[in-house]
């Protein structure tokens, strides 16, 4: 659990510093930044494992980039619109 707690709580702050947290941020661009920062964190672990573990699978990397992309992108963005409502403006 340790490991994961070490992840995902960078990985948020991540989400929150460098896809939604400029002021013009729209449901738009932090679904593509989302997704963009989910292929770079997760092709980060999947690439690195491709070139150090002998077992390590092309089709496993793929699915698990895809799938890193695809719920960093819905999360930043359902973040995105459920903190807009409820933030106050400047």
């Amino acid at each position: 659990m340790r490991p994961a707690i070490l992840f995902y709580l960078p990985y948020v702050a991540g989400i929150l510093v460098f896809v939604s947290a400029a002021a013009g941020a729209t449901w738009q661009s932090t679904l593509l930044y989302g997704a963009l920062f989910g292929v770079f964190c997760y092709a980060t672990f999947e690439l690195t494992s491709l070139s150090l573990l002998k077992h390590w699978t092309w089709p496993a990397a793929i699915v698990d980039v895809s799938w890193g992309a695809l719920v960093t992108a819905l999360s930043s963005t359902a973040g995105l619109l459920i903190a807009n409502p409820i933030t106050p403006r400047a």
